[in-house]
Order: C-alpha cells, then structure tokens, then sequence
C-alpha cells in the first residue's frame, strides 16, 4: 500500500454539492495516496479558507496539498492527471475548468498590466505554464515554504486569491502549470466543462 503523502483541502464558501462530495468520496476510495485525509476551510471570505488550510497543511507531515473547491465536479483520473504532471516535482499543477462568463479559469501573464491574467482562448494540446484556478490544483509544500500561507492574500479588490498566488508562486520560482489532462466540471446551476459541454446535476444529462 503507497504511504499517504498527500492531503485534500476543501474549500467552501457556504455548501456542497452532493456531486462535489461524491467526487472526493471516489477519490479517496480509488487514491491510497491520500490516507482518507482532508483539511476544511469554511467561510465567505475564501482567501481566509485557503490560508487556513495551507498552514494547516504546513503542520502536516504531508509532500502534496490537493485544493478542491466545493463546487468542482472531478474524476480521480483529474487528479491523476496533475501527479502526472508533477512527477515528483515540487510546484503548482492546475486543472482546466470552465468560469461562469464561459472563459477558462486559468490564462498567460499579463506582462503589461502587473497582477492580472489574460484567459486562454483555445484549450492547450499540452502542459503550460500561466495562471491557474484554485478550484483542483496540486500544491508542493516546498512552495509554502518560500511564499507562506499567506501568499493567498488578494491583491487589493480586483485581484482574486487565485491571481495572486500564481503571481507569487511565479516569483518564487514556481510558475504554475496549466494540465488540459485535467478538466474537471465547475458546479453553478448547471455542471460547466472546459470543452463547452453543460450538464444536469439532477439527470446527469447532457444539455443542448
């Protein structure tokens, strides 16, 4: 049996979907990796439950922190995907998933304009590096330890926690890594995918 090394931080700003929960159900019923270990970070301030849940994590004996918002609809290949990616190496590995404005929560640097981030246009074909969403990603601790916890801390009102730690990531030598093998679904009304598909939470059907 693989020695758990790893540790699900789960974010919530108010609830859970029932398919968001049975999503990290499977994960830890198939991933031995993970030892049926989780952190919780509850509130309406989200960049205050994800420092909450980095510094607890740093006070685990854990290599690997896997964020998971409460509204990301996965499979354990998703997270497979970002393993992959890392291959053992230390950094932030990102899943591709859908925002509600119908662009990918994740993008290229904007170099001209410090702190903000221009959405991909087309899914990559291969691994690159950008901004990513937090909603599934996979987080070294070797990162925390260069940039602390806090390093969520938004960059004033109209930069996100998301933003902002990429960014700091990126300085700390870090840059993420966006992994289009990794496409969760993003849970609002409806299930959103990166490859533009809708889906019924209730049915599980696909919408036109």
């Amino acid at each position: 049996m693989t020695n758990p090394d790893s540790i699900v931080g789960l974010i919530s700003g108010r609830s859970m979907s029932t398919l968001a929960a049975n999503s990290i159900v499977q994960l830890f019923h198939e991933e031995p990796r993970f030892g049926i270990s989780w952190l919780l970070g509850i509130g309406l301030y989200v960049p205050h439950n994800r420092f909450v849940v980095a510094e607890n994590f740093m006070l685990s004996n854990r290599s690997w922190l896997l964020f998971v918002d409460s509204d990301i609809v996965f499979q354990p290949n998703d997270v497979r995907a970002l393993y992959a990616q890392a291959n053992g190496q230390p950094g932030v590995y990102g899943s591709v998933y859908a925002s509600e404005d119908g662009n990918f929560a994740c993008g290229m640097f904007d170099e001209d304009d410090e702190g903000t981030y221009r959405p991909l246009g087309a899914l990559p074909d291969r691994p690159v590096r950008g901004v990513v969403g937090m909603g599934l990603t996979l987080i070294h601790r070797d990162v925390f330890t260069v940039t602390g916890a806090s390093s969520f801390k938004p960059y004033g009102k109209s930069i996100s926690e998301d933003v902002a730690f990429c960014s700091r990531a990126r300085d700390a030598g870090f840059t993420p890594w966006i992994v289009p093998a990794s496409q969760p679904g993003h849970f609002k009304s409806l299930v959103l995918y990166s490859d533009g598909r809708k889906v019924s939470p209730v049915t599980g059907g696909e919408l036109k």
